[in-house]
Parts: structure tokens; C-alpha cells; sequence
């Protein structure tokens, strides 16, 4: 590893790395002589950041000896630091392997932002089908004792797109987006489809999830926006299967009811 091949050239008892960019990724490596990685606590990395982005570009107090490690474009993205190295090395050998930390860092951020894109939906801000069925896997890590299945699905989008255009559509989509991140967190909520969305809710009451989705479709109701929706609930050793299909399926059956409205019925329409 590299931290414990810089820490044992220059014998410092321990080598580390922050990682915390502006995006929000944040990311701490370490290497120690007796073996634990425990992170520094957050005064020392809010002071090592601060002093750094201040503009400085070297620290030492209490035995720490400490570089920024910058971004390609010069902005300050982590920290390397030593702890008792010997005086000789200390400056010399850090800024040396500066630049090899702030490669690492920049690969790392996309990796991450790559990683993000391929789990979120970037119309909505929601995630996305492949991140819905990596949850429906571990579903059992979601909950303790109950978890509820919100399927939800905008009714007439096809027909506002086709008399309005997909701008519309979008925006409409959108706001059916916030308000499930409103009512429900965004935690564990995912677009599906291209109408269709997802929210998993863990250990709420079922009064609870019954009343903020009565409250959520009503709130759209007003924006002239028409929900679909089916709520199923279970408890205990939970099938993610027979929880999905059962609130898909009571979401369906709302669908077959809007749309056996005389008002909303596709076979009247020219």
C-alpha cells in the first residue's frame, strides 16, 4: 500500500489521507504502526482544511506534518499527512508524492461521479431502475420490523406529451419527483420506467404511509397532476418480490379505475 511505503521510508508511525471534495465525496485511508485506522477527528480535519484552502501549503503542529492535496484545477481536495516523521523527510518526501495522491483523489471523484450517474436519474434526482433492483436485493438492509411499498404511476403523461411535447412532460415528472422526496425522503426512492416510480419506507405505521400518500396525490391533484398508486406493507422476513408485485398490482387497479372514467377514457378520444 502506498501510505505504509511512504510511512516506512520516512518512519513515521502513521500515514494518512483525506479525501474531501467540494461534490461531497469524502474518503479517509490510513496506515498506522500499531495497525488501527481510526480517522482523525473532525476538528482536525476542518482545521487542516481551512488553513489549506486559505492558501497555504504546509502544516506542522504537534508532530503532524501535512500537504493539500489539490484537484487538477489547484483547488484543494484532501489531505496527506504524517505523523513523527523523521525532520529530514518530512517536507521534501510529501510534496514529492503530492501530485501521485492528487491523481489518485481526481480518479477517485470519478469513479465516484461515474458510479453516481449510473445510479441516479438525472431528469428527476431520484435513482434510477439499476439502483432500484440492487435494493431490491438487500431489502432485508433496508427495514427492521416493517417496510411498506409505494408504486406509483402519473397518469396521462403519454397524452401530455403527444399534446404538448416531452417539456412538458418533463416538468410534470419533476414535480411528481419532489413531491415523493417531500412525503416520502429520497433515501429510497427510484424512476423506474418512464411514468413509473418506486419508494420503499421503513418502519413507518401504516396510518402513517396511508395518510402521506393520500396527502401526496391530493397535493398533486391540485397542480391538475393524476397518481396512480398502491401501498403494500409487510413485516417480519419480507420477499422483496411479493412486496412489489402486490403494491404494483393495487396500483393497477387504481389505473384501471381512472381510466374506466368516462373523463379519462383513451377509447373516447379522437
Amino acid at each position: 500500500m502506498a501510505l505504509e511505503r511512504v510511512a516506512r521510508i520516512t518512519t513515521a508511525k502513521s500515514v494518512s489521507l483525506w479525501i474531501n471534495c467540494e461534490s461531497g465525496l469524502s474518503r479517509f485511508f490510513s496506515w498506522q504502526s500499531d495497525g488501527s485506522t481510526e480517522p482523525w477527528n473532525k476538528e482536525t480535519m476542518t482545521e487542516l482544511r481551512n488553513f489549506f484552502r486559505s492558501g497555504s501549503d504546509f502544516f506542522e503542529k504537534n508532530g503532524m506534518t501535512a500537504i493539500p492535496v489539490r484537484e487538477t484545477d489547484g483547488r484543494v481536495c484532501g489531505v496527506l499527512a504524517a505523523q513523527d516523521a523523521a525532520d529530514h523527510f518530512r517536507l521534501a518526501l510529501l510534496k514529492s508524492m503530492g501530485y501521485s495522491f492528487s491523481m489518485f483523489s481526481h480518479n477517485l471523484r470519478q469513479y465516484a461521479l461515474m458510479k453516481k450517474q449510473g445510479e441516479m436519474d438525472l431528469l428527476c434526482g431520484l435513482y434510477n431502475r439499476n439502483r432500484y433492483e440492487m435494493d431490491r436485493e438487500r431489502i432485508q438492509e433496508i427495514y427492521t420490523e416493517s417496510i411498506a411499498c409505494i408504486y406509483l404511476d402519473v397518469n396521462g403523461l403519454h397524452e401530455l406529451n403527444n399534446s404538448r411535447g416531452h417539456e412538458a412532460g418533463d416538468l410534470m415528472l419533476k414535480s411528481v419527483a419532489e413531491k415523493i422526496a417531500g412525503y416520502f425522503d429520497r433515501t429510497h426512492a427510484y424512476r423506474i420506467g418512464g411514468d413509473e416510480f418506486v419508494v420503499f419506507v421503513p418502519d413507518t405505521e401504516e396510518s402513517v404511509v396511508q395518510e402521506n400518500g393520500r396527502r401526496f396525490v391530493e397535493e398533486l391533484e391540485q397542480e391538475n397532476i393524476s397518481i396512480s398508486m398502491g401501498i403494500q406493507r409487510d413485516h417480519g422476513d419480507v420477499s422483496a418480490d411479493k412486496l412489489t408485485k402486490s403494491a404494483e398490482q393495487k396500483m393497477y387497479a387504481a389505473k384501471r379505475e381512472y381510466y374506466g372514467q368516462e373523463a379519462h377514457d383513451r377509447r373516447s378520444r379522437k
